[in-house]
């Protein structure tokens, strides 16, 4: 990597492990050793460009998160009601949720039927 003039940054960096949970049960490692004696910690979910992946990679806690988020925007949206007429919070309220609802969503493809029906 410092060939190519990159560093990791000790504070920024997490590193997970993907698999079944009787796997991961299996596996005892508590971190990695980076040069200059920096540990990074083992984590059970990371983000990337917006997702949150969970080490069995069901979406949990992404679809948890991104249902949150949404209903953080309506209430702030319906906070503002008095300004904008119901054909403008239509357009509103349906660009905003459904850009985050569509967002990467071919990753939702085989997630389990419950967590689809909370979306």
């Amino acid at each position: 990597m410092i060939s190519f003039f990159l560093q990791l940054n000790p504070g920024k960096t997490q590193v997970i492990v993907f698999g079944p949970q009787n796997i991961l049960n299996q596996i005892n490692i508590g971190g990695i050793i980076l040069p200059g004696n920096v540990c990074v910690r083992f984590v059970s979910s990371v983000r990337n460009l917006g997702i949150t992946l969970d080490s069995n990679l069901s979406f949990k806690t992404h679809i948890l998160g991104l249902k949150k988020d949404c209903f953080r925007l309506i209430r702030n949206i319906v906070k503002k009601r008095f300004i904008f007429t119901t054909d403008q919070m239509k357009l509103l309220v349906n660009s905003i949720i459904a850009c985050r609802l569509d967002y990467c969503n071919a990753l939702y493809f085989g997630v389990n039927e419950q967590l689809i029906k909370q979306l």
